[in-house]
């Protein structure tokens, strides 16, 4: 004999389901419940039809099949299995082989895929799962060489970018301020994946001047990966709360990381941090790029001679605005202040200072002073422009390789 207690429980939730499903009696539960396993199994049979109704938005419905068949969020759940099996056997099998072993009429691959960007939505305690489950699809996107998906250039071509959208739905959440704390290890389990941290940092420069292959393979295809890529690597490191610690290797590793294929172009040196700063040169300053650069260049070490040179040329050349120069004058001052990476404490790294100096770091500061001198916050701002160069000054003086002043046209010093 069920007790009272039981009896309540057991109301409460099958009056929470009835408002899920948004029907008013256990009879209708029952059908819509039946009518959803039916679907599943339809999907698992991979009809074409019954796999739009997971990738449709309901506002898509219209003047469709499909119409009455408005898809639930918890059928997304039930179908995940299925279709991330699917997915499993893309490394080894034709599409063909895999439709002709359940059946069905499904004409492309990427229908699973935009699969998982939907269950993402309705379904986000999915997106583990998703994370943990993907690694053949993985592999077989990140190698943009072959470009090989179900042993297809052209399904590798329909897929792509998809499956750039499941990586971007799974990532972006942490930009939220007191995001979920699971969406961290989310992101975790997605880097455990062979390939996939390098492939992302890559996305971001899908284009001409660095993968005409993939340009004229993907035509504006290309243009969206980009802009995914450059926004997944901003949210991984806008994503890392401690970066002394266990999260440092990371940041290292995406500011270190080479920004073409090394199968496509083994001899790439440019690093993702260099990279980033030609795309501010083409694209200019903005917010993201700042918090990006800010936190890959504070407190790691992934800045080497191009960088340094890469970082010059750009206050010398390309900063037009007084907070990109100030901005610049403070991620350039760490390179010469006391207590470097790697050195005793209250002794300036003489080797990075002097060759920072000889790549022009004197001449950028005090060219900002000359071109933003007029600025309201110059004066204002307790981190202005003179402070900085006082700075420069100050630790410059005490290094071993002294500082040679230079003359402008005039003869006079400067």
């Amino acid at each position: 004999m069920t007790s009272p207690k039981k009896r309540k429980g057991q109301q409460r939730k099958e009056n929470q389901a009835m408002a899920n499903y948004g029907v008013s009696s256990n009879r209708e539960l029952a059908a819509k419940v039946e009518a959803e396993a039916k679907f599943v199994q339809e999907v698992g049979r991979a009809f074409d039809l019954q796999t739009k109704g997971l990738t449709m938005d309901i506002g898509d419905y219209a003047n469709s099949e499909l119409m009455h068949k408005q898809v639930h969020g918890q059928v997304h759940k039930r179908a995940l299995p299925v279709v991330l099996n699917f997915l499993k056997r893309c490394e080894d099998e034709t599409f063909e082989q895999v439709l002709a072993s359940v059946g069905g009429d499904l004409v492309c691959p990427s229908r699973w895929i935009e699969v998982l960007i939907k269950t993402i939505k309705y379904e986000p305690g999915c997106s583990l799962q998703i994370a943990e489950s993907i690694g053949p699809l993985v592999r077989c996107m990140c190698n943009d060489t072959e470009r090989i998906f179900f042993k297809s250039n052209k399904h590798w071509r329909e897929g792509i970018a998809i499956l750039i959208g499941v990586i971007y739905h799974m990532t972006k959440s942490n930009l939220v301020p007191d995001a979920n704390e699971g969406n961290k290890e989310i992101i975790d389990v997605l880097l455990q994946h062979d390939g996939l941290l390098t492939s992302i940092v890559q996305w971001g420069f899908w284009n001409g001047e660095y993968r005409p292959d993939l340009v004229e393979d993907l035509g504006s295809l290309c243009g969206i990966v980009v802009t995914f890529g450059r926004n997944i690597t901003r949210f991984i490191v806008h994503s890392i709360t401690d970066a002394t610690t266990k999260d440092k290797p990371l940041l290292e590793a995406i500011g270190a990381t080479p920004i073409v294929s090394k199968a496509y172009d083994p001899t790439c040196m440019v690093s993702f941090l260099e990279g980033l700063i030609h795309q501010i040169k083409t694209d200019g300053w903005n917010q993201s790029d700042l918090l990006t650069f800010n936190e890959l260049w504070s407190g790691i070490d992934c800045a080497d001679k191009r960088v340094v040179i890469e970082m010059i040329d750009l206050g010398l050349n390309f900063t037009t605005q007084y907070p990109c120069a100030l901005s610049l004058a403070l991620f350039m001052l760490p390179m010469i202040r006391e207590g470097c990476t790697g050195q005793k404490e209250g002794v300036p790294n003489d080797s990075r200072c002097a060759f920072t100096i000889r790549t022009g770091l004197i001449e950028m500061c005090f060219g900002f002073i000359e071109r933003f001198r007029e600025h309201e916050s110059f004066a204002n701002d307790p981190s202005g422009g003179v402070i900085i160069v006082q700075h420069y000054q100050k630790f410059t003086k005490g290094c071993s390789f002294g500082f040679i002043a230079s003359e402008d046209g005039k003869g006079n010093k400067k």
